[in-house]
């Protein structure tokens, strides 16, 4: 069985693996997603992709798994692995697209910034970001701050805070704003 067969198992298959037959499957799809990451460390390139399997556990393995932690691992190891960015000609052409979107370059410092200070206002802010605002233009805005150097990111976040709170108080005062749908838990 190729990587490839190996990466497009359906659920019927995956569900009636053994441990060890599953354990031998993610343990070799889990060494190219790590010579993968290893790649992207070395480039210093911290796309969404990145960040998210550092999030999610950091490198692959199989280590300590019983087989539905087999499973899970398995999951997110392919998920990895058919992502375009996971590889570094992926991730250089993302970039290049980044790039022509706003214009103006970015270092990869700066782009980690960028991703990283998108992912925590995702975190505070995922309703209004996502229904109000928009990622597209606080992506922008974001671009913008990090590109004439306003602070550093938290001060960006804080920044990025402000001018959706800003965003939100013009779209309420014009009644596009349910304040009771605000307010909800």
């Amino acid at each position: 069985m190729n990587l490839n067969d190996m990466l497009n198992l359906d659920v019927d298959k995956l569900m009636k693996l053994s441990r060890s037959d599953l354990s031998k499957i993610v343990t070799k799809i889990s060494s190219a997603a790590n010579k993968r990451l290893k790649r992207l460390e070395e480039q210093e390139i911290k796309n969404p992709v990145y960040l998210g399997i550092q999030r999610s556990g950091g490198k692959f393995s199989v280590k300590g798994k019983n087989l539905n932690s087999l499973r899970a691992e398995y999951t997110r190891v392919s998920a990895f692995m058919r992502n375009n960015t996971s590889t570094l000609k992926g991730a250089k052409e993302q970039y290049k697209k980044f790039q022509a979107r706003f214009g103006s370059p970015l270092s990869p410092r700066q782009m980690n910034d960028l991703y990283s200070t998108y992912r925590k206002l995702e975190e505070l802010e995922p309703a209004f970001l996502k229904t109000k605002y928009g990622s597209e233009n606080m992506m922008t805005f974001l671009h913008d701050k990090i590109v004439s150097k306003k602070g550093n990111p938290d001060e960006i976040l804080q920044s990025a805070l402000d001018e959706i709170k800003r965003n939100y108080e013009v779209h309420a005062n014009d009644g596009e704003i349910d304040m009771g749908e605000f307010f909800e838990i």
